[in-house]
């Protein structure tokens, strides 16, 4: 089901009583959600280099109510959705957990097809940029304009955390800068 139809669904049945039930929870809600904005503006700052927060924080300037973004990596992309805002419905692409690093090159591809008036933004990490920047080949011969960000912490950073804290060990997790 459509998630947005059925919470308007549900709206419409509980009528009135659904925004009695819920509005003592509202003020405690806008509370964190300003306390989170506050830590996460805060974060980075002073740091040697580019911090990631500050990255994204500048990338959220110039982003237009058009722009679509697609989400293809882990911690890059993790710290991406505590700062970037989709504008609106439709333009977050993120497959979810479950594996699927890789699909950016192809998510941007369609939702650029789709929105040609859209600025397309890919927010890579380096370990899943490495499944999909040959289809920026594919971009080039078929026109299809798209920005690429990709955060480089030379690592499989998600996995190497479990596999050092299980195995003491971060074969296989060691990418070059």
């Amino acid at each position: 089901a459509d998630p947005g139809r059925f919470l308007i669904g549900l709206g419409q049945v509980a009528g009135g009583s659904f925004n009695q039930l819920w509005m003592p929870w509202k003020p405690k809600l806008a509370e964190r959600e300003r306390d989170r904005e506050k830590t996460i503006q805060s974060t980075g700052l002073g740091s040697t280099g580019m911090h990631p927060v500050q990255l994204f924080l500048e990338v959220e300037k110039w982003l237009t109510q058009e722009s679509v973004i697609v989400a293809d990596g882990g911690d890059f992309v993790g710290t991406a959705s505590y700062v970037l805002h989709p504008r609106r419905p439709l333009s977050w692409l993120d497959p979810g957990v479950f594996g699927t690093l890789g699909i950016g090159g192809g998510f941007a591809a369609g939702a650029k097809l789709c929105n040609p008036e859209s600025e397309v933004v890919i927010i890579y990490g380096d370990g899943s940029a490495g499944y999909s920047l040959m289809e920026f080949d594919t971009f080039v011969r078929h026109k299809i304009p798209v920005l690429a960000i990709v955060g480089n912490d030379a690592s499989w950073a998600q996995i190497a955390r479990d596999q050092m804290e299980i195995l003491k060990d971060d074969t296989g997790t060691v990418l070059a800068y």
